[in-house]
């Protein structure tokens, strides 16, 4: 575990992980997130309300920070349920994820619970790989890099 957090620290190379667009198509984490400063969220298709609250907060955060992508990650594969609930909440799917491999993606990103959010830049190097969605300090680190 000391090694993968280390390997999140700030400066650092994302790890790259394999992960599933809406189509079920597998796709480079570090391809996928190159080119424009990325704002990383996760999510649970068994936490709904959890979902909501996160789609909420990531609104108001991209109204105040059009100059990062913000993407969204299922911790598991998708299904007809979480496709239905992002129909209903109008979400833009190119920016809409799910994880491959939950044990090997959640240990090389030492995803520990759901507000974890990581933030990197155009070549995929660490801003921040430990915030929490939910704190006051999130809005302080976007507008510092």
């Amino acid at each position: 575990m000391y090694t993968d957090i280390e390997k999140m620290k700030k400066g650092n190379t994302l790890p790259e992980i394999e992960i599933l667009d809406f189509n079920g198509k597998k796709i480079s984490s570090k391809t996928e997130f190159t080119g424009r400063k990325t704002f990383i969220y996760f999510w649970s298709q068994t936490q709904m309300n959890h979902y909501r609250r996160t789609i909420r907060r990531i609104e108001e955060l991209k109204e105040e920070f059009p100059k990062y992508r913000f993407v969204g990650i299922c911790i598991q594969p998708y299904t007809d349920m979480v496709s239905q609930a992002q129909n209903i909440l109008n979400l833009d799917l190119s920016n809409q994820f799910s994880f491959n491999d939950f044990e090997s993606s959640s240990k090389d990103w030492v995803l520990t619970f759901l507000n974890k959010t990581i933030i990197v830049d155009e070549k995929v190097k660490i801003i921040e790989g430990f915030s929490n969605l939910f704190t006051n300090d999130i809005e302080e680190i976007l507008n510092s890099n």
